[in-house]
Formats: C-alpha cells, sequence, structure tokens
C-alpha cells in the first residue's frame, strides 16, 4: 500500500525508510481487515476488503494518482 507514497523519498532520507516500516506494520491489510471485521455492524466484505479500498483511497490522497479511476 504505501510502496508508492514512501518509494520517492527512501534513496534521499534514511528516516522515511523507518517510518515507511512503522506505517507498514501498522497499516498492514491484515490488521485492516481484523479492525473492519471486528468494528462493522452492518457493512460486509463480499468480494473487495476493506484493506483494498483502503490503499486505493490512500493513493489518491497522497496525489500519487488524480483520482479513484486514475488509480
Amino acid at each position: 500500500m504505501l510502496g508508492a507514497i514512501f518509494e520517492r523519498f527512501e534513496k534521499q532520507s534514511p528516516i522515511s525508510v523507518m517510518v515507511r516500516g512503522l506505517m507498514e506494520r501498522v497499516f498492514a491489510p491484515e490488521t485492516i481487515d481484523r479492525i473492519f471485521e471486528e468494528n462493522a455492524s452492518s457493512q460486509y466484505t463480499r468480494e473487495l476488503l476493506f484493506s483494498s479500498l483502503v490503499e486505493l483511497m490512500s493513493l489518491v490522497v497522497c496525489g500519487i494518482h488524480p483520482s479513484v479511476n486514475a488509480a
């Protein structure tokens, strides 16, 4: 998920590499899906995992892609 976001920075700043490792652990797809399953009241997972949606939206929010359709 975060590969495209931090790829720009990891060569120029070692701090970015450390933060990337931390964020990959915190925002791991398994963790996001588990939190969703524990807290979803009327929502459910059919084909699209919640972690996939989070990854897609993060690429748009961080400006890697201009829109959801472009991503």
